[in-house]
Parts: C-alpha cells; structure tokens; sequence
C-alpha cells in the first residue's frame, strides 16, 4: 500500500506522531542514515580515509569518462557519506539542477524585460 501526500501533509503527520509519542523521530533519522550508509558501503568500491589534512577522502567512477576517477573530500565523515550517497542515488545532478533553475529564471526574464528596450 503506497500513500501519496504533499509535503505540508507529510510534516503535519510526522509531527503528530512524535507528539503523540508513537514515534521517535531521532530514532527515524538515526536509522535512515544507517540505511544510507549501507547502500553506500554496498555500491562503493573505493577506499575511505582520513587524510593528513584531517579530511575526509575516496574516488567515485568519473560519469563523463568511465575510465577515470574523481576524488570528493570532505572536511566531516558524515558530510562525505552524504556526497557518495547522492552521486549512487543520482541526487548530486537534481541538487545542481534546483540551485540553477532560480538564477536562470530569473537571468531570461531579466534578459526578456531589456530586450524589450533594445527595440
């Protein structure tokens, strides 16, 4: 059974679970990254390492050239496991995407209000 809501729902719902005390959302979370660490370690080949800089570092198969690599550090452990889950899961090109739609929106309108003048 699959149950589709809009976010604002899906907050409203969570919310009253915790108050309600059915549901401990610090457990939720601890579990989902738990979940994402082992899709993580299931799909990732490379080795994971601390760095003499105190950085996080590891390589990922480079997608514009498959016979290459590309290194991701990160100053927290977390925030690289974080990184490696949105390039497995595909979310890294969907987070550029949404910071780039706002500035090209507003780039074209404000290009179509001065084109409007250049007449």
């Amino acid at each position: 059974m699959s149950i589709q809501m809009e976010g604002k729902e899906a907050i409203e719902i969570l919310q009253y679970l915790e108050e309600s005390g059915k549901i401990d959302l610090g457990d939720a979370e601890e579990n989902m990254k738990k979940a994402k660490l082992n899709i993580i370690l299931k799909e990732h080949p490379f080795k994971i390492y601390q760095g003499a800089d105190g950085r996080w570092h590891t390589y990922v198969n480079d997608p514009e050239d498959s016979s290459k690599r590309k290194k991701i550090s990160k100053s927290q452990e977390d925030d690289l496991y974080e990184a490696l889950y949105d390039h497995y899961t595909g979310k890294t090109a969907e987070k550029k995407l949404d910071a780039l739609t706002p500035s090209f929106l507003q780039y074209f309108l404000y290009r179509s209000e001065t084109a409007k003048y250049e007449q």
